[in-house]
């Protein structure tokens, strides 16, 4: 099975809403395939498909089509306060993180502040 159908499985795409940080070309429910999902990262849309395409490796830049369109972007601040900012008051299945993304925030528990 791959990753990302496992992490999907039972989910239903048409009431399921999701928060993917940080997923660049390869987000786990891409808006493309029907997901609800608010897409998080350090820079908009734009600058991270130029990212991909100006990239060394080959592989990245065959992905930059992948690339989502960015609903937020982080500077930062803790996440419950600006996902709440921008509607989304709870999350009940939780926050997935690539481990890239993990060692790139200072202080990671900080940062997810209540969000459970």
């Amino acid at each position: 099975m791959i990753r990302n159908d496992f992490l999907l499985q039972g989910l239903d795409k048409s009431c399921c809403k999701g928060v993917e940080v940080g997923p660049w070309y390869s987000p786990v429910a891409p808006k493309r395939e029907g997901w609800q999902s608010i897409v998080i990262d350090f820079k908009d849309g734009s600058s991270l498909i130029n990212a991909a395409l100006g990239h060394t490796d080959e592989a990245i830049r065959n992905l930059a089509h992948q690339v989502e369109d960015v609903d937020i972007v982080w500077k930062g601040e803790q996440l419950n306060i600006l996902l709440s900012d921008h509607g989304v008051r709870e999350l009940v299945v939780g926050l997935l993180l690539k481990p890239s993304i993990v060692q790139s925030l200072l202080n990671p528990l900080k940062r997810l502040g209540n969000i459970t």
